[in-house]
């Protein structure tokens, strides 16, 4: 058993450091949880430290809470939101369901949180039980996150200017050259 998770997380890994872009790989990771752990309704939010700012990076089947106004609890408080520990714990969940927030640190300027929603209590524990292995292919992500995120801010640095921050002349070819054959 333990054998086959080990090999799984490293088919996974080695899929993500082939992917072009992070929305790839949370498109793979959010496959993951689709199949393997057999998640329904879940997010994925990512929590930049150093700008502060919050954004949510994919949504599974709906949007279940709101991070964006005054940021997400479980980022703030490096822990994770448990909705079985204590009723009406986060005010950003919008449902009266069962949610559990889990933030990971990706790097010193990177959060990641899952949000997973759950139809009833039995299926509320069993997300809990499954978070050790969630965790594994969180770590099994990490490396390629960091490198996809620091290649989006060297392309943004490269395409604007970094006075005035209006795109310069590489973006306005690219631009051009994605428009011309899409």
């Amino acid at each position: 058993n333990t054998v086959t998770r080990l090999a799984d997380i490293y088919k996974f890994r080695k899929i993500i450091e082939h992917d072009e872009t992070i929305e790839d790989v949370y498109k793979r990771f959010a496959v993951v949880l689709e199949n393997k752990f057999e998640l329904v309704n879940f997010n994925f939010i990512e929590a930049d430290t150093t700008n502060k700012k919050t954004e949510v990076v994919y949504v599974n089947q709906k949007l279940i809470c709101d991070p964006i106004t005054n940021g997400c609890r479980a980022d703030r408080t490096n822990t994770s939101v448990d909705s079985s520990q204590f009723e009406c714990v986060c005010d950003k969940f919008t449902s009266d369901e069962f949610y559990l927030c889990t933030p990971y640190s990706i790097s010193n300027d990177l959060d990641f949180i899952i949000s997973i929603v759950s139809i009833d209590e039995a299926e509320h524990e069993r997300v809990r039980e499954m978070l050790p292995f969630i965790q594994d292919y969180v770590d099994s992500a990490k490396p390629e996150i960091v490198s996809k995120k620091l290649m989006q801010v060297l392309e943004r640095s490269a395409q604007t200017d970094p006075l005035t921050h209006l795109y310069n002349r590489k973006f306005l070819e690219k631009y051009i050259d994605n428009t011309l054959y899409d």
